[in-house]
């Protein structure tokens, strides 16, 4: 019998952080997503994305370097944002990110830098 330890049976975690809002020409609102985007976080991610939309911004910048997964639920919720405002740009992604986005051949919509 494996018996787990109690950090082990934790769902797993997101953290979403406003890094900052930028005024410029174009409007931009950047949040740094940290840890999982799963269907147990998506409540977590669209709060966030959410909030960040309030201010009407024509794009969204999203550091996902410290983002250690992504499922179609977290996708999907990028993928809504795209479509209400038009430009989400995942900044940093690593490379299973920048894999799993490829694969499902939205990165024709999810932009990534570099």
């Amino acid at each position: 019998m494996v018996e787990l330890s109690d950090d082990e049976l934790l769902p797993a975690m997101l953290r979403v952080e406003t890094v900052e809002t930028v005024e410029t020409d174009t409007g931009s609102v950047r949040l740094r997503l940290v840890g999982e985007a799963d269907i147990s976080t998506v409540p977590v991610l669209r709060s966030a994305i959410d909030g960040a939309l309030r201010s009407a911004p024509e794009r969204l910048l999203l550091d996902v370097g410290e983002l250690s997964f992504i499922d179609s639920s977290g996708l999907a919720e990028l993928l809504a944002a795209a479509h209400s405002i038009g430009t989400v740009v995942l900044r940093d992604p690593p490379a299973i990110v920048r894999r799993i986005v490829t694969m499902s051949g939205l990165d024709s919509i999810l932009r990534m830098s570099p």
